[in-house]
């Protein structure tokens, strides 16, 4: 809420190095919380053309910013 983002990835996060926040192993039960709290929900992203892995994006629940949904 502080940052006021509508969406965000797990790489954005992850630069804001916040403490207790700086590798995937910290972040994920935070990210499963928030799953499960209906806070977030993860976005399905296409392939990439030149392959790797997708970024793990997610929206935030509207209501989190005091909006209707």
């Amino acid at each position: 809420r502080e940052l006021n983002w509508r969406t965000f990835s797990t790489r954005e996060v992850f630069r804001l190095n916040r403490a207790g926040l700086g590798s995937k192993a910290a972040l994920d039960p935070a990210v499963t919380l928030l799953e499960e709290a209906d806070i977030i929900r993860a976005v399905d992203l296409p392939k990439q053309p030149q392959g790797g892995r997708p970024p793990r994006r997610f929206i935030v629940n509207p209501a989190v910013h005091g909006e209707q949904p």
